[in-house]
């Protein structure tokens, strides 16, 4: 635990959000977890992570809102917006009621997983300095609720997580036997368990006021990358065209630097060449 931060609540436990718990309880920090369905819940209960149900519907829904808010002093928000474009303004109004739920409880601060799809696909190397230009409309709401957040009186992180991969989400699996484009298109992503450690380090300096970019040190294009990946799992090759998808490469420089982290798996080549699923 760190002296600021005992008490953590995170909303959406599910493949990031779970683990994360257990990795954060087993730290010694005083975890609090919510699921949208009570059946959803047993994991946490298992482990004696206190939990609740919770849906944002948008507004705050919550079995037992006091046992995820009242004495937090961090609250993460782990829920990405769906993909419908009629859906932008109804995830944003998801966020706010979390928001709005972290300033009636007094929760002084926020950490909040977003996504590299707030960057273009065609603006070659970006950084955090980079002008946000998305244009996915999950990406433009992430924009939106960050935006949102970095003007709230809360002190708030923002991680742009890249394309995530890990336990559960082998890339073979992505592409296999399909017709892709952007075969040199570069590939931006992130193991779980970095995910986790990020998020770690993030908490142990107290660092709540900044929007981070993290993916792999490593940026393999498309087509070398998913080949690998299929071929790894002995899976049918994905079928590439040089059609653009975009140059778009993320820095990771801002978090390695703020953190003085290294990451675990660096190359998601050699995670892949490992078949570690």
């Amino acid at each position: 635990m760190t002296k600021h931060i005992q008490q953590i609540a995170i909303v959406g436990c599910g493949w990031l959000g779970t683990p994360l718990a257990f990795h954060l309880k087993g730290l010694g920090f005083d975890v609090r977890g919510s699921r949208q369905h009570v059946s959803a819940r047993l994991d946490l209960t298992q482990v004696n992570i206190a939990n609740t149900a919770l849906s944002l519907t948008p507004e705050l829904v919550c079995d037992d809102a006091p046992l995820l808010f009242d004495g937090t002093d961090l609250l993460i928000i782990n829920i990405p917006p769906r993909r419908k474009s009629h859906d932008s303004h109804y995830h944003i109004a998801q966020i706010n009621a979390l928001k709005q739920a972290a300033i009636d409880y007094h929760i002084p601060r926020i950490l909040f997983v977003s996504s590299t799809s707030v960057y273009g696909p065609d603006q070659g190397l970006v950084d955090e300095s980079t002008p946000l230009k998305p244009v996915t409309e999950s990406g433009k709401t992430l924009v939106a609720i960050e935006h949102d957040l970095q003007t709230s009186p809360l002190h708030c992180c923002i991680l742009r997580f890249g394309g995530l991969i890990g336990a559960g989400r082998h890339p073979g699996r992505f592409l296999s036997g399909r017709k892709v484009d952007g075969a040199d298109a570069p590939v931006n992503l992130i193991h779980q368990k970095d995910c986790i450690a990020i998020i770690q380090a993030v908490i142990e300096r107290d660092l709540f006021d900044g929007s981070y970019n993290a993916v792999c040190d490593a940026h393999p294009c498309k087509q070398t990358f998913y080949e690998a990946a299929a071929k790894a799992l002995s899976l049918e090759l994905p079928i590439f065209s040089q059609m653009s998808t975009g140059n778009k490469l993320i820095s990771n420089q801002a978090l390695k630097q703020a953190l003085d982290y290294s990451f675990i798996y660096p190359d998601p080549i050699r995670w892949v060449s490992e078949q570690e699923i």
